[in-house]
Formats: C-alpha cells, structure tokens, sequence
C-alpha cells in the first residue's frame, strides 16, 4: 500500500504543477490517479475471480 500513497503523492505533485493549463501531462496525471486509485478494487476482484474459478466460497 506504500507504494500507492507514493504514487498519488507523486501525481499529486504533477497535478499542482500542472494546475491551470491543459496540458498532455495534466491529462495523463488525472488518468493515472485513476487507475492508483482503483488498483484495490482490481486486486478484490481478480482475487474473488480466482476463488470461484477454482470453485471456492468467496471470502471477503
């Protein structure tokens, strides 16, 4: 989980030095927030993927 505050902290970061332009940086820091962002809700679902592919009760 580290490693995700850094990132957002990093995008952040990108984010205030962007702030008031439309720059390609400005988008590609708004999209990668995104994708940090929802990183734990990918690991959930390929974790109950894997559960019920190998016929298991989904344990949350």
């Amino acid at each position: 989980m580290l490693r995700d505050e850094e990132a957002l902290s990093d995008i952040d970061r990108a984010l205030t030095l962007t702030a008031g332009t439309r720059s390609r940086a400005r988008a590609q820091a708004l999209c990668q927030r995104g994708v940090v962002e929802l990183n734990p809700y990918a690991a959930l679902c390929n974790q109950m993927l894997s559960q019920v592919l190998k016929g298991e009760d989904i344990k949350l």
